[in-house]
C-alpha cells in the first residue's frame, strides 16, 4: 500500500512538472495607465501566439512601460525570431512584426544604448526599415555624445572625380564616405542615397544625366550628429568635334596632280588627337588649340579633312580645289583720278551639313548642328543661337554643336560675319515632337488603395490612411513617372500606417495581372503633422520611381515573338541603385525616321546585361533588331 500511494504521489508530482516545463511562459501583465488610460491590452483573447506578445508590447510602448513592452518583444522574439513586413499570423491575416526594432526603441528610451544599438542592428540585418535606421542613428548619436570625443567632418573619396569629360549622356561616380562619427546619408545634388545603415564607411555611387558643357554634381555627406561636408564633381560632357580653321591654301600644278598647301588650326576643348586628310593621317601635335600645315597631292577637285579630339568626337571639312579659298583679289595698280577699288560687298556663305534642313521635324531632345562658313577674305566671328564659336579668324571654318530642344518650334540662327564688315545669317526651324512611347499616356497605370491602420482600427488613424493616400497620388502625379488610376491599374500600392505619436507608412506594389509583389517600401518621422504627411508621401513616392526606373534599351534581335534587348539587371542597378528591380512590362517602338509604337511585350527572362520579352501585342515581322528602341513602361 506504501509503495502504491508512493507511486500515486511521484505521479502526480511528473505531471505537475510537465505542465510546468511544457506550459507556454506568459509575461504578468502590468498595470499601465498613462493620463487615464490603460495600456498592455489587444484586441480579442491573448492565446500566447507571437503576434499576441508583440502587440501587447506596441501598446505598452505607447504607454511609455518600456520593460514590460520589452519582455513582450522578448517572448515573441523567441516564437518567432525575425524582422519582417508581411508575417502571417493565422489564415489569410498579415501584420508588419518588429520585434527587435521595437525592443531597440524601448532600450533607446530607457537610456540602455548597448542593448539597444545591439536589437537595431539585429532588426536592420533582417530587414532595413526606415524606423530601424532612424533610432540606430539616434542611438549611436548618444553614445558619442556620451564619449565627449570632438566630432569630425565626412571625408569623401570619389574615383574619376577630376575634371572627367565624357561623350555619353550619362555616366556612373563611386565612390566612399568615411567618419568616425558614422556617415547616416548622403546626397546628390540634393536627392538622398539609399543606405542600409550608418555606418563609419560607406560606399556609394551614382548615376549622373549630363548636359552638354560643364556639369556641376554636388555630393554631401552627413554624419549622426548633423555635421555636414560637400564635394563637387565636375564632369564634362562634350559630343562636339573639333572646330577646323583654314587660314591658307595654295594650289600648284606638278607632274599632272594637284598639289595643296594647306595651313590652319584646330581647337578643341577636350583635346585634338587627330587630323586625316584624303584619309592620310598628318602628323600634328596633341592639344586643346594646335595650329597645322599640310602638303598633299590629289586626282580629285576636293579635299575631304576629318578632325578627331580625344573623346572620339569628329569634325568633317571638303576644300573645294578648283577655288582655291586663298586667292587674293588681283591687285590693280591705280592711276591718277581712277576712281576707288570697289568694296568687298560679298557676306560669308554658310552652309548646313550633316543632313540637317532648313525646316525638319525631329523626336529627340538633342539636335547636333554642323555648318561650315567660307569667306574669299577672312571671316572674323561666328555665332549660334548668340553663343561664340570662334577662337581664330580663317577662310573657311567647320564646327558642330549640339543644341538642347524644347517641345515645339526651335529656332536655330548661325551668323558670320567677315573682316570687311559684311554679315550673313542662317536659319534652320526644327519641330521637336515627344515619341508617343515616352509620353504619360504610355506609363504603368497605378492605382493607389486606402492605406488601412496595422492594429486598431479607429476613425483617427483611418483619416491619416486616407489622407496620406491623398498625397501619394498627388506626389506620383507630380512626378510623371506612373499614370495615375482612380479605378484598377497594371499595378496598385497597397499599404498600412501605424500611428501613435509618430508615423510609419509601409507599402507593396502589386502587379494586379499577375499578383506579384514588385516592391515594398516604408517611410517613417517620429513626428506628426500634415507638412511631414506630405513629405513622407514625396519620400515614399521617390522610394519606388528608384526602384522602379524608366529605363531605355535597343532590340538586339527577334525570334519569332521573342524580343532580346540590351536592358539587363545592371542597367536597373545603375541606374536605380542597388536595391532596384528591372519593370517587366515594355514597350517597342521606334523613333526615326518616324514615331511608332510597335507593340507591348513583357520580360520572361533577365541577365546581367540584357533580356528576353515576348511580344504581346504587335507585329513581330515589323521589329527590326538594332533598329527599334525598347522602354519600360
Amino acid at each position: 500500500m506504501k509503495i502504491t500511494s508512493h507511486i500515486k504521489n511521484l505521479f502526480r508530482v511528473m505531471i505537475l512538472l510537465s505542465f510546468c516545463c511544457c506550459a507556454t511562459p506568459q509575461t504578468p501583465q502590468s498595470n499601465c495607465v498613462r493620463d487615464g488610460f490603460e495600456f498592455g491590452k489587444i484586441r480579442g483573447n491573448f492565446r500566447e501566439e507571437f503576434w499576441n506578445y508583440y502587440e501587447r508590447g506596441l501598446s505598452y510602448a505607447e504607454g511609455k512601460c518600456f520593460d514590460a513592452a520589452i519582455a513582450d518583444f522578448k517572448e515573441a522574439a523567441k516564437l518567432r525570431e525575425k524582422d519582417q513586413r508581411q508575417a502571417r499570423t493565422y489564415g489569410v491575416e498579415f501584420i508588419d512584426y518588429f520585434p527587435h526594432r521595437e525592443m531597440g526603441k524601448a532600450y533607446y528610451e530607457l537610456g540602455k544604448l548597448d542593448s539597444a544599438k545591439q536589437e537595431l542592428e539585429i532588426s536592420i540585418n533582417h530587414y532595413p526599415s526606415a524606423k530601424a535606421k532612424f533610432y540606430s542613428d539616434k542611438v549611436l548619436k548618444a553614445v558619442l555624445e556620451a564619449q565627449g570625443k570632438p566630432p569630425d567632418m565626412p571625408k569623401f573619396e570619389i574615383s574619376n572625380s577630376d575634371n572627367l569629360r565624357t561623350k555619353n549622356n550619362w555616366v556612373s561616380v563611386s565612390g566612399r564616405a568615411e567618419d568616425s562619427s558614422y556617415v547616416s546619408a548622403i546626397k546628390v545634388d540634393g536627392n538622398p542615397i539609399f543606405l542600409k545603415a550608418s555606418a563609419k564607411e560607406n560606399d556609394f555611387s551614382f548615376h549622373v544625366h549630363l548636359s552638354e558643357g560643364k556639369n556641376i554634381v554636388k555630393v554631401e555627406a552627413e554624419n549622426v550628429l548633423g555635421m555636414k561636408s560637400e564635394k563637387e564633381v565636375v564632369i564634362y560632357l562634350d559630343r562636339e568635334g573639333p572646330v577646323i580653321t583654314i587660314e591658307k591654301f595654295q594650289t600648284e600644278q606638278i607632274q599632272g596632280k594637284k598639289q595643296a598647301a594647306i595651313s590652319g588650326f584646330l581647337s578643341d576643348d577636350s583635346g585634338v588627337s587627330d587630323l586625316f586628310i584624303n584619309k592620310e593621317k598628318i602628323s600634328i601635335q596633341q592639344g586643346a588649340d594646335i595650329d597645322f600645315n599640310a602638303t598633299v597631292s590629289s586626282n580629285d577637285d576636293k579635299l575631304e579633312l576629318t578632325a578627331q579630339d580625344r573623346l572620339g568626337n569628329k569634325t568633317n571639312m571638303q576644300i573645294d580645289l578648283s577655288s582655291p579659298i586663298n586667292a587674293h583679289a588681283p591687285v590693280l595698280l591705280a592711276a591718277l583720278n581712277t576712281p576707288p577699288l570697289p568694296k568687298d560687298s560679298n557676306p560669308p556663305n554658310i552652309e548646313l551639313m550633316g543632313g540637317l534642313s532648313d525646316t525638319q521635324t525631329v523626336y529627340h531632345e538633342e539636335i547636333y548642328v554642323q555648318a561650315e562658313v567660307r569667306d574669299d577674305r577672312m571671316i572674323e566671328s561666328v555665332k549660334i543661337n548668340e553663343k561664340p564659336i570662334f577662337r581664330r579668324k580663317g577662310k573657311q571654318i567647320s564646327f558642330g554643336e549640339m543644341i538642347k530642344l524644347k517641345e515645339g518650334e526651335n529656332r536655330i540662327v548661325i551668323e558670320a560675319a567677315d573682316t570687311a564688315g559684311n554679315l550673313a545669317k542662317k536659319e534652320a526651324v526644327v519641330i521637336r515632337k515627344i515619341p508617343q512611347a515616352l509620353q504619360l499616356e504610355e506609363r504603368l497605370g497605378l492605382s493607389i488603395a486606402l492605406f488601412e491602420p496595422a492594429f486598431e482600427k479607429n476613425d483617427k488613424t483611418k483619416k491619416t490612411g486616407s489622407d496620406f493616400q491623398t498625397a501619394l497620388e498627388k506626389a506620383f502625379q507630380d512626378k510623371k513617372r506612373f499614370r495615375v488610376l482612380k479605378e484598377k491599374g497594371q499595378c496598385r500600392i497597397s499599404g498600412k500606417v501605424a500611428e501613435s505619436s509618430d508615423l510609419e507608412f509601409s507599402a507593396e506594389l502589386i502587379d494586379t495581372e499577375t499578383s506579384e509583389v514588385l516592391l515594398r517600401a516604408d517611410v517613417y518621422h517620429q513626428a506628426k503633422s500634415p507638412e511631414i504627411l506630405k513629405q513622407l508621401a514625396d519620400g515614399m513616392a521617390n522610394i519606388f520611381i528608384r526602384k522602379y526606373p524608366i529605363l531605355t534599351g535597343q532590340v538586339l534581335n527577334c525570334e519569332g515573338n521573342q524580343v532580346m534587348t540590351d536592358l539587363g539587371l545592371s542597367r536597373a542597378e545603375t541606374f536605380g541603385g542597388k536595391d532596384a528591380k528591372l519593370p517587366v512590362r515594355l514597350i517597342v517602338y521606334r523613333d526615326s525616321p518616324m514615331d511608332a509604337i510597335i507593340g507591348d511585350a513583357r520580360i520572361t527572362s533577365t541577365r546581367e546585361d540584357r533580356s528576353t520579352a515576348t511580344l504581346l501585342k504587335g507585329d513581330s515581322q515589323l521589329v527590326k533588331p538594332n533598329a527599334d528602341k525598347v522602354i519600360t513602361k
